[in-house]
């Protein structure tokens, strides 16, 4: 199946050729939901881990995240783990900037 870039204007064969050829890293995403002390709703979140040069590091390092969450005993139980990913980064996403 094909796979258009829409910031390159270009088509490639296949989602993975696209991503290999326009992604500048990739990143573990995290995402997690707590409860909140005060109101007592319920508050989703994400944290990006990396950027990472290739994604066999990036994999490890979500597969370490997932083993320290099992592992951590004095975890607050309200705090749960949806789900950890491995993303390609684009190079519209810039690190270290607050504009």
């Amino acid at each position: 199946m094909k796979a258009y870039s829409t910031q390159a204007g270009r088509t490639y064969d296949s989602w993975e050729d696209l991503v290999a050829e326009e992604a500048t890293g990739y990143g573990v995403v995290v995402m997690m939901q707590a409860e909140s002390l005060k109101s007592g709703k319920t508050q989703t979140y994400s944290r990006l881990i990396g950027p990472f040069a290739d994604q066999k590091k990036a994999r490890n390092k979500a597969a370490a995240v997932r083993r320290a969450w099992k592992h951590t005993k004095d975890r607050d139980p309200r705090i749960q783990l949806l789900s950890v990913a491995v993303e390609p980064i684009w190079p519209d996403l810039r690190f270290g900037t607050r504009d």
